[in-house]
């Protein structure tokens, strides 16, 4: 199984032309540095 469902360089290519809607959606349940790992890694302009 990927961790992801595109590739980086994929989403990027798709970013230039007119931009899909992209959700970071990634979490886990009971990490007390959520939020930290959540600033440090949120794709930027992501729901």
């Amino acid at each position: 199984m990927h961790e992801y469902l595109i590739a980086p360089l994929d989403l990027a290519e798709h970013l230039l032309s007119t931009p899909p809607v992209v959700l970071d959606v990634r979490w886990r349940l009971g990490d007390p540095d959520g939020r930290e790992h959540y600033r440090q890694g949120h794709i930027p302009g992501a729901v």
